[in-house]
């Protein structure tokens, strides 16, 4: 029993003066009022009754002053503010930072997750707070959120914490402790209490500083940087989860081929957590449809990685290359042995977030490209080879606006039409006039080298223009926008232009009169030009990844200028947002693992998403946690007892004694 409001030592002296002074007053005798009566002989009889029955008198006094004492008694005590808890702690300031991070939906093999373990921890908290602690939800997965202010409301508190859900990404340990520190600071009694499975990164929990010791001698800023700072707080950590059974997907991604995109390949990361050999069925999907399964056989704590190297091309294994899809979106499942995956998928293990995975191919859109040439063989022939690329021909003097409608864009080879008949399209511009083209001139080059080239656009990828023999080129002046493909001592000889959703590249030379057209590089430098121009310049599907902003392009959908100012965005569970479009893009927040759909106007696209995190696939879950070097306990002066107020109920027993006495009273019981 513990004593909220006046100590014990207080409430006995106080008690036994009160109770003192109830049986001084019940000791003391009445002062007998004298009447003058006719006959005493008849008094005398009824004196005599009365003293046959003194007794019982007395017993009614006594009882009566028992009655006071009791009443006495239930008053000092709900002076005490008595607790059935025999813990005394008051006045905190206490942080729940609970992990929701995609772990936290692991099952454990046991009904429910262990978000819902962690759930029932911190309602036991809840209902053991002291009357004057102030406790704070705060939910941590990428992002840190405060469910609710510093409150003791408990039916506040337990509403936020079952709003709770998880979300599909790792924990952000750092984040949500500078957040705690930063709240807690200055607050009297701080205490912060961690709940969560304990899979968090351990760069993080060795950087926290719980006191001065492990505090450099001279700290510089740049320590102090490195350092999450929780002095003078008291942490306390929850343990929840209890099984490590999980085989993951880190990593999927697909490409199709530069100069064949009927086929793909795919590059495939499988890590097995389990402690005992593992084998597992995986399934290839394309657009929902089955179109590959492998049988992996993954040995206890192996990292599997399964792609298309240069010895499985040589070799000609099936397995990785050269596969085919007709569709645009494929799925990666792992499944247990000999499962179809219809009834029962995702069912391998505890966590079955990471046993599936989403890439996304680019469209398959061939290009009608219009040649403006008096006739240009090595163009003509790389432009062939390129099996997306739909070729007209027509010379520049019979050139006119009309020719372009239905094309995707224009080759000038030697020649640009008047401005008034620029072309609205994706132009590859050779050796264009001095006098004329959307690129100024600064004059010519005899005989330039290549000294220079960009390394990061994506029409130099896997080139290198090295010892190329070139005769003569135009300089060109660089201006907003402009970038410099490759450049003869600082000099441009090649430079490429985005406005809006319109791209544009030119080469300032004759390729006729250089050795480009020799080299392997110039099949190569026209693919990637029209890649550059049909959006499928990565190479590498982007497939994002969970809990960070994707800044994704709407150029599939329309340029700049024509998009409107909002797109709509529907994430995996089928909760559809506005979101604006800012230079022909929106930025969207992944916290769910999916396909996202994005829509504008009529137009959709879709991107995809995967937790794709090894440190967050572990699940193995960790009983005790050490923070600073220090290992954590788990929290104290959480007794349900300790919130229970007895008083109330001590004044309520003192009234119903009162209408008790007040009755006896009236019915001459206790008079």
């Amino acid at each position: 029993m513990t004593f909220l409001g006046l100590p014990l030592a207080k409430l006995l002296p106080l008690f036994a003066v009160a109770a003192g002074a109830v049986t001084v007053l019940y000791i003391l005798k009445l002062r007998r009022r004298r009447v003058q009566v006719p006959f005493a002989k008849l008094w005398q009889r009824v004196l005599k009754e009365k003293e046959s029955t003194s007794l019982f008198r007395q017993l009614r006094r006594l009882l009566s002053l028992l009655l006071q004492l009791a009443f006495l008694l239930l008053l000092t005590g709900a002076l005490g503010d008595p607790r059935f808890s025999a813990e005394r702690v008051d006045g905190r300031h206490i942080i729940v930072l609970v992990d929701a991070s995609a772990s936290m939906r692991a099952t454990d093999g046991a009904p429910g997750t262990r978000l819902d373990q962690a759930r029932d921890q911190v309602r036991a908290l809840v209902r053991g707070l002291g009357g004057a602690d102030a406790m704070m939800l705060v939910r941590m997965d990428t992002q840190v959120t405060p469910l609710t202010p510093f409150t003791g409301d408990e039916a506040l508190l337990l509403k936020a914490l079952d709003a709770l859900d998880p979300a599909d990404t790792r924990a952000d340990l750092a984040r949500g402790l500078q957040f705690a520190g930063d709240a807690l600071r200055g607050k009297t009694k701080p205490l912060l209490v961690l709940v969560g499975d304990g899979a968090y990164d351990r760069a993080v929990l060795a950087s926290v500083l719980l006191r001065d010791k492990g505090a450099a001698a001279s700290p510089t800023p740049t320590d102090w940087l490195d350092r999450i700072d929780l002095r003078g707080v008291q942490v306390s950590f929850l343990p929840v989860g209890a099984s490590r059974d999980n085989v993951a997907i880190v990593a999927f991604s697909a490409r199709r081929y530069a100069t064949n995109k009927l086929s793909f390949e795919v590059y495939l990361e499988v890590v097995n957590y389990r402690d005992r050999p593992t084998e597992a069925d995986l399934q290839l999907l394309s657009d929902g449809e089955v179109t590959e399964v492998q049988r992996l056989r993954l040995k206890a704590g192996e990292r599997a990685r399964y792609t298309c190297g240069p010895e499985d091309r040589k070799g000609k294994k099936r397995a990785w290359c050269e596969m085919a899809a007709s569709g645009e979106l494929l799925e990666a499942r792992l499944l247990p042995p000999g499962s179809s995956g219809r009834e029962s998928p995702g069912a391998l293990d505890a966590f079955p977030l990471d046993d599936r995975a989403y890439a996304l191919l680019p469209k398959r859109k061939k290009q009608h490209v219009l040649l403006v040439s008096d006739g240009n063989l090595f163009v003509e022939g790389a432009l062939l080879l390129d099996d997306n690329v739909e070729l007209a021909k027509v010379a520049p003097r019979a050139y006119s606006p009309r020719a372009l409608k239905g094309m995707d864009a224009v080759v000038f080879d030697g020649f640009y039409p008047p401005t008034k008949e620029a072309p609205r399209l994706h132009t590859l511009l050779l050796n264009p006039p001095e006098d004329a083209g959307p690129f100024a001139t600064t004059g010519r080059l005899q005989a330039p080298l290549i000294t220079e080239q960009s390394a990061k656009h994506p029409v130099m990828r896997w080139i290198t223009l090295k010892d190329t023999n070139i005769s003569n080129a135009t300089k060109f002046s660089m201006a907003e926008g402009v970038e410099v493909l490759a450049a003869s001592f600082r000099d441009p000889v090649m430079v490429a232009r985005a406005v809006g959703n319109l791209k544009t590249v030119a080469f300032g030379f004759d390729i006729k009169r250089s050795d480009l057209p020799l080299r392997v590089a110039f099949p190569m430098l026209v693919v990637n030009t029209f890649n550059w121009f049909s959006g499928d310049t990565e190479g590498l599907v982007t497939t994002y990844r969970t809990g960070e902003s994707w800044r994704v392009s709407l150029a599939a959908l329309g340029s700049a200028a024509e998009l409107p100012a909002q797109a709509q965005v529907t994430d995996p569970a089928g909760e559809t947002r506005s979101t604006p479009i800012q230079q022909g893009a929106v930025v969207i927040y992944g916290r769910r693992a999916g396909v996202y759909t994005i829509a504008v106007g009529d137009k959709t696209m879709r991107v995809a998403g995967n937790l794709a995190d090894a440190t967050e696939s572990d699940i193995r879950p960790q009983r005790t946690l050490a923070l600073g070097g220090q290992t954590l306990e788990r929290p104290r002066g959480f007794s349900g007892g300790l919130r229970r107020e007895i008083w109330i109920y001590l004044l309520l027993a003192a009234v119903a004694l009162t209408f008790l006495e007040w009755h006896t009273y009236n019915r001459r019981v206790t008079v």
